[in-house]
């Protein structure tokens, strides 16, 4: 195997550069702080004043105390150990006992940047987690022409690499093996778009509980067989979007899409959940709305089912996840897809720091774009 191939199946790392979602956006409120593991990480999150969501450190700056186990007052954090106050901003504004606010100013919490988009709380993780290298790349499509997002149960992952979860993208096979899916027909990819999304686009057949242990729902659900078109975009290593559509045809008025969200929970673990939402009219007519606000009960259900459904199927890949070991020389085959052309796209997402365990950097770490570019050659 040459060096330059040999460093493209290196193990990624877990913590690698990109927008992640860990929170759903109503775990969020004003009143009340969040405390959450990310990247190896206590932080906390809250809406200020305006209602915008707020990510800090969990570590105040003072004593060392968790600021998760502080107080919300009048739209800042209250630390309880030495009742210091921090704005939205992570600066400490004033304290219970002291007396000068000046001698404050050189005490802050560090911010983290955030976006909401599809009923997500999506943190930013980079070389400045302040300051993101490039915009949330799902934040430009048209999500008022979809329904309200019904999110699912959190998946821990133990053991494993946040790479294995997106990877399974361009894993062909594993669509008949795990989840029992029929391909059909491999319309488009895997490959990396103009845009530099890798995506994929397939024919199928599914049946929702072919993949059950119990065999009642097995039997149950035997003669179920749904064709379906599905189109995957992996934007990042955190984020991709399966859009479906009923029958074999891209049919916009008959669509599902998607949200998978994933992120690292520390060095070990990774977090999995999908997001549900269902095309609806374009709210631009008073009819329009109305007929959306009939619906919402019904969308809803659709959103729960399908997300139910969706879990089922991450049920299979867990068996996986949980108890794969990396391999740096994989014995693929053709019908696994192009692994070499995915491990190269993920390179991208590596933090500069990482690529110290490349054994040819030259030939490899600096043809690899940032991740400002779209497109890897």
């Amino acid at each position: 195997m040459s060096t330059a191939l040999h460093d493209t199946m290196i193990e990624p790392p877990n913590f690698a550069y990109g927008w992640y979602a860990p929170l759903i956006a109503h775990e969020v409120t004003k009143d009340k702080i969040t405390g959450f593991d990310y990247m190896g990480q206590k932080l906390i999150a809250f809406r200020n004043k305006e209602g915008k969501v707020v990510v800090l450190d969990s570590v105040c700056p003072h004593f060392g105390a968790d600021l998760s186990k502080g107080d919300m007052c009048d739209g800042q954090v209250r630390c309880y150990f030495h009742g210091f106050y921090f704005d939205d901003k992570g600066q400490c504004t004033k304290g219970d006992v002291v007396k000068d606010p000046k001698t404050l100013e050189k005490i802050s919490v560090p911010q983290w940047a955030v976006e909401e988009c599809a009923g997500q709380v999506w943190v930013w993780h980079g070389p400045n987690p302040s300051v993101p290298d490039i915009e949330l790349p799902i934040k430009s499509l048209k999500w008022d022409e979809w329904s309200t997002p019904v999110t699912s149960i959190r998946r821990t992952i133990t053991n494993s690499n946040m790479c294995y979860l997106s990877e399974n993208i361009i894993d062909m096979q594993h669509f008949d093996t795990v989840h029992k899916w029929k391909l059909h027909e491999l319309v488009d990819g895997p490959k990396v778009d103009e845009e530099g999304r890798f995506v994929t686009d397939i024919k199928v057949t599914v049946n929702p509980g072919a993949q059950s242990e119990k065999a009642w729902v097995r039997n149950l659900t035997r003669y179920i067989n749904m064709r379906a078109r599905i189109c995957f975009k992996v934007y990042s290593p955190g984020n991709a979007i399966a859009t479906s559509y009923r029958g074999v045809e891209i049919d916009d008025d008959n669509a599902q899409r998607n949200i998978v969200c994933i992120y690292p929970i520390d060095e070990k673990n990774v977090s999995i959940r999908v997001a549900c939402t269902v095309r609806i009219a374009p709210p631009t007519t008073s009819l329009n709305r109305f007929k959306n606000t009939v619906r919402k009960p019904m969308d809803f259900l659709v959103g729960k089912l399908m997300t139910h459904i969706a879990v089922s199927d991450f049920d299979g890949d867990l068996k996986v996840w949980n108890n794969r070991k990396y391999l740096t020389n994989p014995k693929y085959v053709k019908e696994d897809g192009p692994m070499i052309l995915f491990r190269k796209w993920y390179l991208r997402f590596w933090h500069q720091d990482y690529f110290h365990e490349l054994s040819n950097p030259a030939s490899t770490g600096k043809k690899i774009p940032s991740i400002k570019v779209a497109q890897v050659s």
